[in-house]
């Protein structure tokens, strides 16, 4: 895997349309009028994680990129960082072209940072993702992380709440996504791939999972304007199964950032280190 760094996917050009803009943006809790109005006349334009969505296709290609080893499980989507250069609207023709930037030793095994880089007609930049894949061993302990501290320091006090949110997630709403986004693994769908993978049941996206909680976070804290999201990044800490309920936390460092976190009832937490990078507050 360490020789396919550098290593880059054909680029793939998709159309935005109406219909895919609405599906994503209804599906994970967003029914804002920047979003959904489809009578505003410069359109309608896309959720702050739309882009993994558009990404999919080279996610898929870049996995090409790579033999499997028979010493690693499938990869596993492990973190994601997202920039939102613009949002995308209705009618852009968006390509993405998808890069192995980095693989790197971990305790567990492998982790493969994929870059995505997506670019409008013109060739201005959409949005650019840094997705870690973790790949684990399959056989054999894993190796420890030198980087690990031997001692438990105990965990800090978190900081004050800006807002805290109960967050149900309805059964169903792997299929939905899945169909409103155009992002098809069936270890979320299908119970017999999720089992052989070695789940307990199917597992929601973790890009579902961010989604939504960045959608209570408009609504809660940032006058439901998307505009406001320049940057999103977190580590899928836990899988989450449906029906489910988690616990958002937002708190607010600076005037630049909010951080969150989501928890699931058994205090294990879903998405853990979350940041929201805010831009100026614009005219809709």
């Amino acid at each position: 895997m360490l020789d396919a760094i550098g290593r880059s996917t054909d680029p793939i050009t998709q159309t935005v349309d109406r219909r895919w803009l609405l599906a994503y943006s209804m599906c994970v809790g967003a029914d804002l009028p920047a979003l959904t109005d489809t009578r505003r006349p410069d359109g309608i334009m896309a959720h702050p994680l739309f882009p993994v969505a558009v990404e999919w296709p080279s996610v898929r290609a870049a996995q090409r990129l790579v033999p499997p080893q028979a010493d690693l499980l499938p990869g596993v989507h492990a973190t994601h960082d997202l920039t939102v250069h613009r949002p995308a609207r209705e009618g852009d023709e968006l390509t993405t072209v998808a890069t192995i930037e980095e693989v790197r030793e971990e305790r567990y095994g492998l982790l493969q940072v994929l870059r995505l880089d997506t670019e409008d007609a013109a060739g201005r930049p959409v949005a650019t993702t840094r997705m870690g894949l973790a790949f684990r061993r399959a056989t054999g302990a894993a190796r420890k992380d030198p980087r690990a501290s031997t001692a438990s320091a105990p965990a800090p006090d978190p900081p004050p709440a800006l807002v805290e949110s109960r967050l149900r997630l309805p059964n169903g709403l792997a299929h939905a996504y899945t169909e409103c986004a155009h992002i098809w693994n069936p270890i979320h769908t299908d119970r017999a791939v999720a089992e052989a993978a070695g789940l307990p049941e199917p597992i929601l996206h973790g890009t579902c999972t961010l989604a939504v909680a960045v959608s209570r976070l408009l609504h809660l804290a940032l006058d439901d304007d998307p505009t406001r999201v320049a940057r999103v990044r977190a580590r899928f800490a836990a899988y989450v199964t449906l029906p489910s309920v988690l616990t958002l936390r937002f708190t607010r460092p600076d005037d630049r950032a909010i951080e969150l976190t989501a928890c699931r009832d058994d205090g294990r937490a879903v998405l853990a280190d979350g940041v929201v990078e805010l831009a100026e507050r614009k005219n809709l």
